[in-house]
This record gives C-alpha cells, sequence and structure tokens, in this order.
C-alpha cells in the first residue's frame, strides 16, 4: 500500500511513484500489442489483419483489467501486489469498463469522420486525448464495483476535478509530441520501442491519477483497509541472482513461516504478505508490526527494509537463521528479534508489542501447543497453501559440520501423527499437483517413514521429498516408495566416493555405496537430484575433477553443486572464525556459489569467488539428465539452422 507520507502528498506524486513500479507491465502490454501471432502459423496474409489485432485487443483487455484493478487495490490500500482472487474479480467485472475505455476512441474517430466525410483530427491524437476523460470514468467504475460496499456515499465520477484535467491535458500534448517524434523516427533502431514505451508508462500515469483522485474524495474506503491492526509478513529472494536461481528453496512458493505467524497472530489483524517480491517504495507502511526472515544471503536486504519501515513508524521483528546467530547485529536495525522458531514465542511477542512492552529479543524453541494450532490453520488453509507447507517435522537426524539445521530448530522436534500427514495431504489433493514434502529427510525415522508411506498408497498422489542415501539400503522402504507415488527424491551425496577418509563420517559413511545405492533407486524409477559441495577442507582443484566424474557416473535428474561455506550457527563456521581462515565477511557473497574461506589446497581465487556458477552451470549440463538434454537438444537445433536450404 502507499507510503502514509505519500498519502498527504499531491495526487500526482503518489502517481509518480506508483508507476515507476510498473515498467515490466508496460513491456509486457508492449508485446501484446506489437508481436504478432499468427505469422508463423503459415496463416495467409489478409486472415493475419484479421485475426491478430483481434488476440492482442482481446489480450489487452484480459491484461489491463488486471493493472488497473492492481492500480485501483494500491491507491485505495487494499493490496500492493498482485493476487489470483483479486485478478479474477477485476477481469469478471472489470473486462467491460477496459473494452469500452480502448473502443471510445475508434467510436468518436469513426462518427467524426462521417460527420465531416474527412479525417479531420488524427485517431491517435484523438486516443490521447479521450483517454483524459475515459481513464477518469474507468476508474471510477472500478471503485463502484470493488469498493461500493465500503462508504456509504454514492461513488460518482460526476464531478470536475480541476487538477486532473490540467495534468491530464498536459499529458495528452505530451503523448501527442511523443507519437509525432516516434512517426518520424520510424529507421532508428529502438526508438521507436522507447517511444511506445513511454506511451504507455503516460497512460498507466494518467489511470493512476484518477485512481489517486478519487482515492481522496473517498478517504474512508482507504480508511477501512486500515482500520485493523497491521500484520506485515516479509519473506525476501535469496539474496543474488545467483542463489536464488540455483537455490531448491526457491521452489518452496509459500513460505511456511508466513503459516506459522497467521495461525499464531489475533484474528483482528489484517495480514499483508511480500513473498520473493521485487521490493517497492510504497510497500513501506506506518504503525504496522513488521515480521521479516532472513538468511546470511539476503540479511543486508533485510536489514535496509527493517530500517525503512522502522523510519515509516512500524515496530520490526527479525527472525530466521542469520539472526538467530546474530541477534546484536539484526538489532541494530529492528526493533526485537526471535531466535529459534518461533511458535512458542509469536503469542508473546504481538501481546508485547500492543502493550508497548516489546522485549528486545525472545528465544522460541518447538512447542507442542503451538504446533497443534498451527496445523489446524493449515488443515483449513487453501490446498496450494497446504501442498507448499507439507512438514512432518523441523530439523535433521544428522548434525555435518557444515550445516545449521540442528543448532537451528533444536534438539527437540515435534512429529506430525501418520493421521495428521495423510489428512493435510487430501487437503492439497485438489491442486493437482505432485506433493513436495519440505522436510530436510523423509527418512529420518525408518518406522515411522514406512507407516507413512502405506498410508499413502490409497492416495494415489505423486509426490516428492529430501531422504538421505540410506534409505535405499532398506528394500521394504523403496518398496513402498514406488507404490505410494515416489517420482523424485532430493539426496545430498556431498562428498564423491573418493573423497578423503577424513570427510567420512556419519551419513558420509555411506559415499562407498552412493553407485550401488542410486542403482536401486533409478530401478524403482525413482528421479534423483544429487547435491553435491566442492570445497572441503581436503579438496583441491583435482578433487573438482574427481566429483566431475563421480557426478557423471551417478547421472541424477538434475545436478546441484554448490561452494562449502561456512554458514553461521555451524560448527564449520566457528572453525573458520577461530582459525582465520575466512576471505571476507560480506554477507552478500555467503550464497553457496562463491569461494568464502580458504583452505589447505584452494587458496583465495578469483575464479571461485566469480566464476564459479559457470562451473554449476557446466556440472549441470554434462552430468545431468535433464541438463545433457537440453544441451543436445541446444546443439541440434544450432546445427539445423546453419544448414543450407
Amino acid at each position: 500500500m502507499p507510503l502514509p507520507k505519500l498519502k498527504k502528498s499531491s495526487p500526482l506524486i503518489r502517481s509518480l511513484t506508483i508507476v515507476n513500479t510498473l515498467w515490466a507491465p508496460a513491456i509486457v502490454l508492449y508485446f501484446i500489442q506489437h508481436v504478432g501471432l499468427t505469422k508463423s502459423w503459415g496463416v495467409p496474409l489478409s486472415w493475419n489483419r484479421v485475426i491478430d489485432p483481434a488476440i492482442q485487443f482481446a489480450a489487452g483487455i484480459i491484461f489491463l483489467s488486471w493493472i488497473w484493478g492492481l492500480i485501483i487495490e494500491t491507491c485505495s490500500g487494499e493490496s500492493t501486489i498482485g493476487r489470483l482472487q483479486n485478478f479474477k474479480a477485476n477481469l469478471r467485472k472489470g473486462w467491460r469498463i477496459v473494452m469500452l475505455t480502448l473502443l471510445i476512441p475508434s467510436f468518436v474517430h469513426f462518427l467524426i469522420f462521417i460527420i465531416t466525410g474527412r479525417e479531420t483530427i488524427t485517431k491517435p491524437f484523438l486516443t490521447h486525448f479521450l483517454f483524459v476523460f475515459t481513464a477518469y470514468w474507468a476508474a471510477g467504475e472500478f471503485f463502484k464495483f470493488k469498493y461500493s460496499s465500503i462508504t456509504s456515499r454514492k461513488i460518482s465520477d460526476a464531478f470536475c476535478s480541476w487538477p486532473l484535467l490540467l495534468f491530464g491535458l498536459f499529458f495528452c500534448a505530451l503523448s501527442t509530441t511523443i507519437h509525432l517524434i516516434n512517426s518520424h523516427l520510424l529507421d532508428v533502431p529502438f526508438v521507436n520501442p522507447i517511444m511506445d514505451l513511454l506511451l504507455i508508462q503516460i497512460q498507466f500515469l494518467i489511470f493512476t491519477l484518477s485512481a489517486c483522485i478519487y482515492s481522496d474524495r473517498y478517504p474512508e474506503i482507504s480508511g477501512n483497509f486500515h482500520s485493523l491492526k497491521t500484520l506485515i509478513l516479509v519473506n525476501l529472494p535469496a539474496g543474488s541472482i545467483r542463489a536464488e536461481a540455483f537455490s531448491p528453496v526457491t521452489l518452496r512458493r509459500y513460505p511456511p513461516f508466513f503459516a506459522v505467524l497467521k495461525a499464531l497472530t489475533p484474528p483482528d489483524y489484517r495480514v499483508i504478505e511480500y513473498n520473493r517480491v521485487t521490493w517497492r517504495k510504497h510497500f513501506f507502511q506506518d504503525k504496522a508490526l513488521v515480521a521479516i526472515t532472513c538468511f546470511t544471503s539476503n540479511c543486508a536486504t533485510a536489514y535496509h527494509i527493517a530500517r525503512e519501515f522502522r523510519r515509516c513508524g512500524s515496530t520490526v521483528i527479525m527472525g530466521g537463521p542469520h539472526v538467530t546467530f546474530f541477534p546484536a547485529e539484526a538489532l541494530e536495525y529492528c526493533d526485537s528479534v526471535v531466535a529459534g522458531p518461533a511458535e512458542s514465542v509469536w503469542a508473546e511477542v504481538v501481546r508485547d508489542h500492543e502493550n508497548n512492552t516489546l522485549q528486545r529479543q525472545y528465544h522460541g524453541t518447538c512447542s507442542e501447543k503451538e504446533a497443534a494450532q498451527v496445523y489446524q490453520f493449515l488443515l483449513e488453509s487453501p490446498p496450494a497453501i497446504i501442498n507448499d507447507c507439507l512438514q512432518i517435522s523441523p530439523g535433521c537426524k544428522f548434525n555435518c559440520y557444515f550445516c545449521c539445521a540442528t543448532a537451528l530448530n533444536g534438539a527437540l522436534r515435534i512429529k506430525k501423527s501418520v493421521p495428521e500427514v495423510i489428512a493435510l495431504l487430501q487437503r492439497s489433493a485438489a491442486t493437482k499437483l505432485p506433493a513436495v514434502f519440505i522436510d530436510n529427510n523423509i527418512y529420518e525415522d525408518p518406522a515411522y517413514s514406512k507407516e507413512l508411506l502405506r498410508a499413502m498408497i490409497p492416495l494415489k498422489r505423486f509426490w516428492g521429498a529430501s531422504t538421505s542415501i540410506d534409505i535405499a539400503k532398506d528394500d521394504e522402504a523403496l518398496g513402498l516408495m514406488k507404490q505410494s507415488g515416489c517420482v523424485q527424491v532430493l539426496i545430498g551425496y556431498e562428498i564423491d566416493a573418493g573423497a578423503s577418509p577424513l570427510e567420512k563420517k556419519g551419513k558420509f559413511a555411506l559415499a562407498k555405496d552412493y553407485l550401488e545405492l542410486t542403482r536401486k533407486l533409478k530401478k524403482k524409477r525413482v528421479m534423483i537430484q544429487g547435491q553435491f559441495i566442492f570445497g572441503f577442507p581436503g579438496d583441491s582443484w583435482g578433487s573438482l575433477l574427481r566429483l566431475w566424474r563421480f557426478c557423471f557416473k551417478l547421472s541424477p535428474a538434475y545436478t546441484v553443486v554448490s561452494f562449502m561455506t561456512p554458514l553461521p550457527g555451524a560448527r564449520y563456521f566457528e572453525e573458520c572464525i577461530r582459525e582465520e581462515k575466512l576471505i571476507n565477511l560480506n554477507w552478500r557473497c555467503y550464497d553457496l556459489l562463491r569461494q568464502v574461506v580458504e583452505t589447505p589446497h584452494l587458496k583465495s581465487s578469483w575464479v571461485l569467488q566469480n566464476l564459479f556458477t559457470l562451473i554449476s552451470l557446466i556440472f549441470w549440463f554434462t552430468t545431468s539428465t535433464a541438463g545433457r538434454i537440453l544441451l543436445i537438444f541446444g546443439i541440434v537445433m544450432e546445427f539445423v539452422y546453419y544448414l543450407p536450404n
């Protein structure tokens, strides 16, 4: 929703702020308006002239119904990001408004031509001029069908708005000028697309200005959305393009911590969610309770957002892996931190916030009472949310020295009963998507896992999960996996079979059996996503080649190779600090795709610090089934392209 300080500023300033976030929609609309879809289908040219404009017109109506609805929601304070349910409502009730707005200039142009017998006014000029009035009317119609039930006054578009008229006429003249310049520069590369994008943005600006004027005239509408207490949940992207692209966490569309906090927050709070969005200034709000989670590679962005929320007058609580291990660092930017799981302390945090007795730090633990409350909330949630939050228990039975999962979740882990998990699976089946368990290891408790797999067989659902390779030693578990619908597992191999014995402890003791156990999984037609780590203390450049050979032999469906990174909370991080092995403490570099630590055989290397993403891509293309298929397809297409006619 718009910044409170923008609410007190002029509609034009607020409109400019909002429209500045709409460059991506403007580019999409440009392609809708200019890309001919049927030219490559072998359709005759005479039909192209009819079909292409019809498709573009229909697609433009659908797209503008969403964008205009989003602009209205932003100006009114209802929402700041597109939501599926809002999109459906805007399309269902707004398409007629958008269609009339687009058709009126053509109708008026045709009417003038009929009356005068010639083109007295060019259609582009008429379109730009009339849009000042049609956009104002369209904004009013959107306000009517969306918010008539909120205000006791009748929403009318009959009143005169001089600011809109003056600014509208100015932008009309500007649009006409841009169009004239554009028509005289047809042969200059890139000028036409840029000019067309500017014209689209000007139209967005006129519509947004109209929406802001309506919002000012009916303040009770925005007041309705600010009347409740507000909780803002923020889950940020991974912190770098490289980490976001290669981290499997990105597949988790809905953050489980959102469900946890919503389940434990009093019902009189209005909840706003920002999940991996590109951050915009108008997302900030005053007098809100803001909960931000972060891990190491995105903590700098999280700190910036926390500081800006506080500057606006909101109360900011931070949590997540990085904050758990560096609470003092986080407290420089926020009001309070939650270390560890938030379930046991979130109700206390909200209560202290309301009573102005907020503590600087809370220490959370797993709690059976709150876990039951969260489970009940999930059971009543939409199927898509349930499917993204399927979890038996947090944590992991292994305490690997490079991992912080055990330190983060503690020794006590609440486990859902088999009937509870089955109930969630049944509720999420409506998504028609495979179920994906987000547990670190679904085979943590073999007896429990087999009981669950037996109960899943009648559901006839495809599913995937992370597991340890020792599940392949259990023939009964393998059979149950196949019968219950398992299609993919993520396995952390971490090392290759030839790695130094020093690292073959705990889960690494099975390294010599990796190939045999993997073959058993493949015989069950289970796709494997293999995760590997390069950069262990004993690794050298030769280890990279050996790891590549090993990955090639395994040939999983997908391959992810990360660089050994000492993450806060892990024993390896403490060791690197103690022995002064860290190259830098720039948290943005801790994205698992850069070298941040020196080892005996891998000194500080520019290649490993800057080009490890490329190494990961080479591994993926050459060692994974999906990568090789894509690589072969690209080579074949390149060969076909250069074949003589």
